[in-house]
């Protein structure tokens, strides 16, 4: 059931090459063309060499070829260890061909310095959850979740795990640290078909609507902050341009039941999205709204 395939980047080094490409934009009242683009710290104390050999590794690792991103950033790793930003690089390829020996010892370089790096933090999230070990996983994924209550520097979103399914689909499970829409989304598992379609998601909830009644029947736990959450699956429908065209929404009634009352452990989202804790829905609709809307 574990499987390290690669199906999407991490948000933290997704957002690192989105800075790496980004151009400063001027805050001027008169048009002007636009300044060219701000090479980061890390980019720029490469050499050309280096920089080809990072390039070449950045087209395979934005396709999902970790296999082959993984020995050119290891490569370059070796050239310049001192480089955190390409040591975050090589550990996320090392997770995703299934080397968490690498991964592993490449991120304690990082954290052994600064136990609080948002990017490293994340990627040992993946790393742990990768592996199913459950109590380190927790443990980073609390860490983070207090760095974040505290104002400090944490991803709003973490990858934990990829899971492959009996019928060559995956589905990805990632941990809102920032709960999302409406909906106070703070787990969501994500289902991917064969051809790596989406197909499902099943998302750990809070809706703003289900509180009503809560804080009715339970004022004093209301009170000091306690939420009922739910597990909702979001299926969807697409044409033959991939556009969705319909959703059925249904909410799942894992064990302990339908209604949680404070957030559930990860464990429990897990079991109910791999199907180890059956769960039956209780009411289903069509045309139900987009959850990350």
């Amino acid at each position: 059931m574990r499987s390290t395939l690669p199906l999407l980047l991490s948000l933290s080094l997704t957002f690192i090459l989105t800075l790496a490409d980004a151009p400063l934009r001027a805050h001027s009242q008169q048009p002007s063309a636009p300044p060219p683009a701000a090479v980061p710290a890390w980019l720029a104390s490469l050499t050309p060499e280096q920089r080809a050999i990072f390039d070449d590794a950045r087209k395979s690792f934005n396709a999902a070829d970790f296999k082959s991103a993984f020995p050119r950033l290891t490569q370059l790793h070796e050239q310049v260890p001192q480089n955190d930003i390409i040591t975050k690089f090589t550990a996320e390829a090392a997770i995703n061909v299934g080397d968490n020996a690498v991964a592993s010892s490449l991120l304690d370089s990082i954290l052994n310095s600064n136990a609080d790096d948002a990017q490293a933090l994340a990627l040992q999230a993946h790393l742990y959850g990768q592996q199913n070990d459950v109590t380190r996983r927790d443990a980073i994924l609390d860490h983070i979740q207090k760095l974040h209550d505290a104002a400090r520097p944490a991803p709003p979103v973490v990858i934990v795990e990829n899971d492959e399914l009996p019928d060559g689909g995956i589905v990805r499970i990632s941990d809102y640290i920032e709960p999302q829409s409406r909906f106070h989304i703070v787990l969501m598992a994500e289902f991917f078909d064969a051809s790596r379609k989406r197909t499902r998601r099943i998302a750990l909830e809070s809706d703003d609507i289900d509180q009503v009644a809560f804080r009715r029947d339970h004022p004093e736990q209301a009170a000091k902050g306690v939420r009922v959450y739910s597990m909702d699956s979001y299926g969807e429908t697409r044409n033959a341009q991939g556009q969705v065209t319909a959703q059925t929404h249904a909410t799942l009634c894992p064990v302990p039941g339908c209604f949680m009352t404070g957030r559930p452990a990860y464990e429990l989202f897990r079991s109910t999205v791999l199907g180890t804790n059956k769960a039956a829905p209780i009411s289903s609709t069509t045309s139900h709204p987009d959850p990350t809307h």
